[in-house]
């Protein structure tokens, strides 16, 4: 934990407070009104789940939360579903609902570290939502071409720490399938693995490239879950690769989600690397950007779950 608050620390102190405090200000009741309404705005699902995600670092932000949270319960479906898309089109049942994983993996993780933070109705939200997934077909939760279905790896994140938090045995037996439909290994093996074609490179370093981090992230919860620690060294060492050519000036987006699996590999990257990425990181200009300032300023203040 104490390592985790250091590594946040380090960029955070980089950044303006007035600017952190206005991406905080801007709220998420925009990003919640997507979900109310069912506008099919994916990157507002996104970033309302990165929001929550700030809230549950952030005390100051946990009545906020929690009303955020009951405007959720109040929508969620009967079968769990939280989502910006009407029936036709939710999770992948249509060409047009094909992304909205991603908004699901970030509103999911967010729901769990709410939960972990003691937000009970977060918990009941996250219990419905992960019920949900556990019976959506991998190969409609990703409409990607080719035969593997990298970018449900983002979801990998959400679903490891709900099988930990629950104990439910539903959540174990999806991750046996799950995995080697997208290209990773399905349980431990002595093999070297390879990576799915995530993010190989930054290529223009916008939306793709920032939810590729995010799938990242999911490879490393896997890897952790799984014990694989080839594969999570695979993970490490794309990291190591990518960082090498991080653009020089990242877009908010990219940069939030970039530092936050930087966070997310502590203890399987050397601390040294750390914290010289995250001073790296620190001389990079980053315009104020709601919710992506804000995550990286609470991470500063408060402690990562």
């Amino acid at each position: 934990m104490r390592r985790r608050r250091f590594l946040f620390g380090v960029l955070g102190s980089t950044l303006c407070g007035a600017e952190a405090l206005a991406a905080v200000a801007a709220g998420p009741d925009t990003w919640l009104n997507a979900v109310v309404r069912h506008t099919g705005d994916t990157p507002a699902l996104e970033r309302l789940g990165l929001w929550l995600q700030v809230a549950a670092r952030e005390p100051a932000q946990r009545r906020a939360a929690e009303r955020v949270v009951a405007a959720l319960r109040r929508v969620q479906g009967e079968d769990g579903y939280l989502g910006v898309y009407g029936q036709g089109d939710r999770l992948g049942r249509s060409d047009r609902g094909f992304d909205e994983y991603w908004g699901t993996a970030e509103l999911g993780r967010g729901l769990l570290e709410l939960a972990e933070a003691g937000v009970r109705p977060a918990d009941e939200a996250a219990r419905h939502l992960g019920s949900l997934l556990l019976r959506v077909p991998p190969d409609q939760l990703d409409r990607s071409a080719g035969q593997q279905h990298p970018g449900s790896a983002a979801l990998l994140y959400f679903l490891t720490g709900m099988a930990r938090r629950t104990g439910d045995p539903a959540y174990r037996a999806y991750l046996a399938t799950l995995p080697g439909r997208i290209g990773l290994p399905n349980e431990k093996s002595p093999f070297e693995p390879g990576l799915p074609p995530v993010l190989q490179e930054w290529g223009r370093g916008g939306r793709t490239a920032a939810r590729g981090l995010a799938a990242m992230s999911g490879m490393v919860a896997l890897a952790r879950y799984q014990e694989h620690t080839l594969l999570l060294r695979a993970v490490r060492e794309r990291w190591s690769e990518l960082r090498k050519t991080l653009p020089a000036s990242p877009t908010p987006e990219l940069l939030a989600r970039w530092a936050r699996l930087t966070a997310d590999l502590a203890g399987s990257v050397p601390d040294e690397e750390l914290r010289a990425e995250l001073r790296r990181l620190g001389t990079l200009r980053m315009d104020t950007a709601p919710p992506y300032t804000a995550l990286l300023q609470a991470a500063t203040r408060g402690e990562r779950r």
